[in-house]
């Protein structure tokens, strides 16, 4: 089942009346939203499902994340963490970049069915899972200090005496020296992924790969050790010589369009350019699919002029009634408008 993002809502009616109290991972649901958020880049975050009973349990988890054209598609099982308790169960999706950007996706609330045995063990809350972290991470941070008090005082040559070695000092600095490998055959690039969380997904293990990824212009090789993908750095060489001078640009300054005569217009917006009309009857604006600005000026008749605008259009301003543009006679409108990301705006002026 797939659920939508618009905006920054999440869409969760389709889940409303599906899942049942108790049930673990029978439902997954497939949660759909763009790439970018206004100048904000989703596909660098890492995204986790959370949710709250209404007995005050809550239920995290991270999420599956991959990539379909234009937009970016998580994958939730809903675990018996989140069906736990019966009734209305609030959602929340929670994105965190590398960077430390978060973004937050509340949803409407969505019904967990009751079960005929009863309630189920709820998850931990929050505060018992980060003590069994805590109690989990001092626990590995005590054995590596007992390890470590066992070298306290011993130089690196006692260290290696101790490990079954004999020689001199001379032996053991001998012995850092490794033997002369064989020649390099030089970095071999598989392929390119828009984010680390992408290559993971495709390639959960490169141990048998010969190569590696570039990501954001990063060098990414698998680490035998750690057994994950690590990063090598840009490939970027040295500064180039400076190169020509380019032509020179165009000036910058909008393109006018004048047109004194006509009573009706239809058209449709090109970015940096001004309408300049006379008194018009009838006004029909379209938008192109992408960015722009641009500038309408007309005069509104004895008649009012009849104006209309593709469905979602935002308007704000002088004669506008819950969204709604209503011109008033013999007056003249300028209206600025343009493409912000994610809506198509328009602000009336009149005078």
């Amino acid at each position: 089942m797939e659920l939508q993002v618009i905006g920054k809502k999440l869409i969760a009616e389709p889940a409303a009346h599906t899942l049942v109290q108790g049930e673990n991972g029978a439902d997954t649901f497939y949660i759909r939203l763009p790439k970018k958020y206004g100048e904000t880049d989703l596909s660098k975050f890492s995204f986790k499902m959370r949710a709250a009973s209404e007995k005050n349990t809550i239920a995290e988890q991270l999420l599956e994340s991959s990539a379909d054209g234009d937009d970016i598609i998580l994958k939730w099982s809903a675990t018996s963490d989140f069906t736990a308790v019966a009734g209305t169960l609030s959602l929340e999706l929670v994105g965190v970049s590398s960077d430390g950007g978060i973004i937050k996706i509340p949803s409407s609330e969505i019904y967990v069915k009751a079960s005929l045995t009863g309630e189920y063990s709820p998850p931990q809350n929050l505060i018992e899972q980060a003590l069994a972290q805590m109690q989990t991470l001092a626990a590995r941070a005590t054995a590596e200090a007992d390890r470590a008090r066992s070298y306290i005082g011993k130089s690196a040559y006692d260290i290696w005496l101790s490990k079954g070695n004999t020689g001199s000092e001379e032996d053991f600095l001998n012995s850092l020296k490794g033997q002369k490998g064989d020649a390099g055959t030089g970095l071999k690039i598989l392929g390119t992924f828009d984010s680390l969380n992408a290559l993971s997904l495709a390639y959960p293990n490169g141990s048998s790969l010969d190569g590696g990824f570039m990501v954001l212009g990063e060098y990414y090789y698998w680490d035998t050790i750690q057994s994950s993908w690590k990063s090598a750095g840009s490939l970027q060489g040295a500064k180039g010589d400076k190169g020509d001078k380019g032509d020179t640009g165009d000036s910058g300054k909008a393109v006018i369009v004048t047109d004194l005569t006509s009573t009706s217009k239809t058209i449709t917006i090109a970015d940096n350019t001004e309408y300049h009309f006379g008194s018009l009857s009838s006004l029909s604006v379209s938008f192109p699919n992408e960015f722009y600005s641009a500038f309408i000026c007309f005069t509104s008749p004895s008649s009012a002029t009849s104006v209309s605008f593709p469905q979602g259009t935002k308007i704000f301003g002088q004669d506008v009634t819950d969204g709604v543009f209503y011109p008033c006679a013999n007056k003249r409108y300028s209206l600025g408008l343009w493409y912000d990301g994610l809506f198509n705006t328009v602000v009336v002026g009149g005078y």
